[in-house]
């Protein structure tokens, strides 16, 4: 496996310049279904109070921010020890407000099963690559997830990723056995390759609102959101019916935009498109 260098050298927590003596790796899962790698790391990569140092989907392991740069991921103190990365959940689902229960996700869907085994694989290898580098064992001190961080007393209240691992046979006991097995076969990244955002023109900032394999529902939340003053319709992208709440050209607008839902109590977030 290989990680791409996409460096996000305009975030808000790059430009602190600070760093971290690292004590151990955290997981962590996006809670916005059909986000990808590239969605977040066009989003993240400006005035946004959430960074990681690494995001996982099913193209590849991207690095957002130096491996000791002090992340914005779990609040204090466990920023101030965890190297920290995300995994992208697929689009399929819907949380609908049922964070712990994952909402209407299905774990036997052929295309949740073949993304969940490829995001998963890349979680161990990523876990096993630093547990090797800093001479970590494999254990919870070292390898945990947000919510066991959140039981240990040192990170925000959030429930990934035994919301959704266990749906898949896995636990985090599971996974530090599957990082374990991976670190005798651990071996050194390819050299990181550069895929630094780069400023594009004609770009459009599109917040997407939700993402349904059923119209139906898709078009229940449209309502329920122009109901609430947004302005919200669904476009049919493939096979998934996309809830879009807004196009921009300057990204902070869309930025606003995210703000706006989130606090009317809607999950968002921004896909870049030239």
């Amino acid at each position: 496996m290989e990680i791409k260098k996409s460096i996000l050298t305009n975030s808000s927590c790059y430009k602190t310049g600070r760093t971290i003596t690292p004590q151990g790796i955290m997981t962590h899962s996006t809670a916005t279904p059909g986000g990808t790698a590239k969605d977040f790391i066009s989003y993240w990569n400006g005035d946004i109070d959430a960074c990681t140092n690494y995001i996982i989907d099913d193209t590849g392991i991207y690095q957002l921010l130096p491996e000791t740069h002090r992340s914005w991921h779990a609040g204090s103190p466990a920023n101030d020890m965890y190297i920290s990365y995300e995994i992208c959940e697929p689009g399929t689902f819907s949380y609908n407000g049922q964070w712990q229960s994952m909402g209407n996700y299905d774990p036997s869907l052929p295309e949740n099963i073949r993304y969940f085994r490829n995001v998963y694989e890349k979680a161990v290898w990523l876990s096993a690559y630093f547990c090797k580098k800093y001479g970590w064992k494999p254990d919870k001190e070292h390898v945990l997830c947000h919510y066991e961080g959140f039981l240990k007393g040192v990170a925000t209240e959030h429930v990934d990723v035994t919301h959704w691992f266990p749906k898949h046979g896995k636990s985090m006991d599971t996974f530090r056995a599957d990082v374990k097995a991976a670190m005798g076969n651990e071996s050194k990244p390819e050299n990181p390759k550069p895929e630094d955002p780069k400023p594009e023109e004609n770009v459009q900032y599109y917040v997407q609102a939700g993402s349904f394999k059923d119209e139906k529902m898709a078009n229940s939340l449209s309502a329920v959101l122009n109901k609430k003053g947004f302005q919200a319709f669904v476009k049919k992208v493939n096979k998934l019916y996309k809830i879009q709440a807004g196009a921009f050209r300057d990204r902070e607008n869309a930025a606003k935009m995210v703000q706006k839902l989130k606090d009317a109590g809607f999950e968002s977030f921004i896909i870049k498109k030239s």
